[in-house]
């Protein structure tokens, strides 16, 4: 018996390993996803790890605060006033739209279609980082990029808010938030194998 024959009997090993890991799959408790297209391809995909809407954010929390500890380390030890600022700015921030984030949860849950990212609300995110941008500018020419840095790694750090607001929704409602697209991602809410 060679090195492999001996892994793959104990890791469980199957020759069809790699069909079971395809990009569209049939799930028999919501007939109407099942549907095929006019293509004859079955419209629903599986939940990859990407696919979670949660670990997309998770991906973004993670860059943001590794940015806001180079920020805090090089500034906001500095400004501490201005660095628990941010912090407070971002914890208030975030328990005004705790509700109004759990609400479109649930809206994206009770819709029957995937709801799909419209181009007024890509205009509508656009607009808010433009404004954002020139918040920054405006704060930086009074009171210095380093004040700006040490109040934007503040305020980055309560960024985990919103991941773990989807988490506690998913659990709550045992349901997965799935994304398809990248730039105009289609949302919907499938039920979770938890």
């Amino acid at each position: 018996m060679t090195v492999t024959e001996i892994i793959r009997k104990t890791m469980g090993w199957c020759p069809n390993a790699g069909l079971l890991t395809g990009r569209k799959s049939v799930q028999f408790d919501n007939l109407t996803i099942n549907a095929p297209d006019s293509g004859g391809e079955f419209t629903q995909m599986t939940t990859e790890w990407w696919n979670k809407q949660r670990n997309r954010i998770l991906i973004g929390i993670i860059g943001g605060t590794l940015l806001a500890i180079v920020w805090f380390i090089s500034y906001g030890i500095y400004n501490m006033n201005v660095f628990l600022l941010g912090l407070f700015a971002g914890i208030v921030g975030n328990i005004l739209s705790w509700s109004q984030g759990l609400n479109s949860l649930d809206r994206i849950a009770g819709s029957k279609t995937p709801i799909k990212t419209s181009t007024k609300q890509m205009l509508a995110v656009y607009i808010l980082i433009i404004l954002g941008i020139v918040a920054v500018g405006y704060s930086a020419s009074i009171y210095g990029m380093v004040a700006v840095y040490a109040f934007i790694s503040g305020f980055i750090f309560t960024s985990w808010v919103g991941y773990l607001q989807i988490v506690y929704w998913e659990k709550k409602n045992r349901k997965t938030i799935v994304a398809h697209g990248f730039y105009k991602p289609t949302v919907t809410a499938i039920n979770s194998e938890i």
